[in-house]
């Protein structure tokens, strides 16, 4: 590794932290001063904070294939899993972490992993990588950087799984609520549901999609490595059960959603009913009070017109009619 750039370079905004790994896989933080090279540690890790400009000079000087240092510095946002030259390099979506708690915004992963370092970087906090170094500090064992990259990847997916739990919990309580009580208002609350399932499906889907199209690409690149075929293919399959998962919670969403829905048909068809029953029994005083409670004299027909209510009776047999007939017409009546 390249020993022209130190960790003391400038102000330490644009390291967020530093680790070298020994033979046995032991993680020790590195403190600013040394070199970003360490000819005594069987790799190293250095993570950089791209909302620091100096962070891009750190990049350029690192020894790494051209494309995988563009992806570093990435300005866009989607899951990308490459390698070239013996680097593996890409993005990867994760969840955001706010000073002092998780968050559920989307942000991205960026990493370079070659034969005797770990590079990432981001530019706002992730769940994924806070998450290794505190797993890291407590002793957690690294044996070479491809097994680092295979731990951020648990870690992501980790983190997604705590996620989709949440939202499980979520739709068991809303279960319960319509089991407790058939009519009640869950409306809002699915909606919710509904509408976090469909991010987690979209992180998820987004996070398969790269790995499925790595696994492809070793497959032609590397064919013969089965050792990396098999490596590629492991991390794959750790976001399978969560998708498999989310895509179940999602149909029990939909199920939860038509079965609301269908308690509220029915409570609206039940108030319908109540109120047609109502008309019915008011109709007849409502006819015979309106119909003999006509005043048909006047200037319409006369104040002496002794045929002044059947005149009245035949108009509003006439306006019936109409009414149907119009009706007929529109396609009411199918």
């Amino acid at each position: 590794m390249p020993a022209r750039r130190t960790l003391e370079d400038g102000s330490q905004s644009e390291v967020v932290f530093a680790y070298r790994f020994d033979a046995a896989g032991q993680a020790t933080r590195r403190q600013a001063g040394g070199p970003v090279g360490d000819p005594d540690a069987a790799f190293l890790w250095l993570h950089l904070n791209l909302a620091d400009r100096r962070a891009r000079d750190v990049i350029a000087g690192l020894d790494m294939p051209a494309d995988a240092r563009a992806m570093l510095l990435e300005p866009e946002e989607r899951s990308r899993f490459e390698i070239e030259e013996g680097w593996l390099f890409g993005q990867l979506a994760d969840l955001g972490r706010d000073i002092d708690a998780a968050s559920d915004e989307i942000v991205y992963v960026r990493f370079a992993v070659g034969p005797n370092g770990v590079f990432t970087a981001r530019r706002h906090p992730a769940q994924a990588l806070d998450r290794l170094r505190r797993d890291l500090d407590r002793g957690r064992l690294a044996r070479d950087p491809r097994d680092f990259l295979e731990a951020v990847v648990d870690r992501i997916a980790a983190g997604v799984e705590k996620r989709r739990q949440a939202q499980d919990e979520t739709l068991t309580a809303i279960e319960a609520r319509l089991l407790a009580d058939r009519h009640a208002d869950v409306a809002a609350a699915l909606g919710d549901a509904r509408r976090v399932n469909v991010e987690i499906t979209r992180h998820l889907g987004a996070v398969t999609s790269a790995l499925r199209r790595f696994e492809q690409i070793v497959a032609v690149v590397d064919a013969q490595n089965r050792e990396l075929r098999d490596w590629a293919t492991g991390l794959a399959h750790r976001f399978d059960e969560v998708m498999h998962d989310a895509r179940a919670d999602a149909e029990r969403a939909r199920l939860l959603q038509d079965e609301a829905n269908a308690s509220g048909n029915w409570l609206a068809n039940r108030q319908l009913f109540v109120l047609t029953v109502l008309n019915s029994l008011l109709l007849p005083a409502t006819l015979v009070t309106g119909f003999f409670g006509m005043n048909t004299g006047g200037p319409l027909w006369g104040a002496d017109d002794l045929n002044g209510t059947l005149k009245a009776l035949v108009l509003c047999c006439m306006a019936a009619a109409g009414a149907a007939l119009f009706m007929r017409r529109r396609g009411m009546f199918r």
